[in-house]
């Protein structure tokens, strides 16, 4: 329901009734079915092309080195490599 609400690309129901509304209005409006696909179209290439998720990922890996790096002068942090613990700043 998430992505349908976000993308305006989808409906989502509650009830049989609703699905039933559902199911009508998308049988007999074919603009109403038309502008559904294309706000789809659009939102997934928006957010899931293989460039958005990078970008988003290559963004979201800098935040998580930036925490990183701010950490207490001095403090040990222990790592793990290939099965080996290391600590570090210690």
């Amino acid at each position: 329901m998430e992505h349908a609400r976000r993308s305006g690309g989808g409906l989502w129901f509650g009830s049989y009734r609703s699905f039933e509304a559902t199911v009508d209005r998308l049988a007999s409006d074919a603009r109403f079915r038309a502008d559904l696909a294309e706000a789809g179209r659009l939102y997934t290439e928006r957010f899931y092309r293989w460039d958005s998720i990078i970008g988003r990922y290559g963004a979201f890996l800098r935040s998580v080195v930036a925490r990183g790096t701010r950490r207490t002068p001095g403090a040990a942090a222990s790592v793990d490599h290939g099965g080996r613990a290391y600590e570090r700043g210690a």
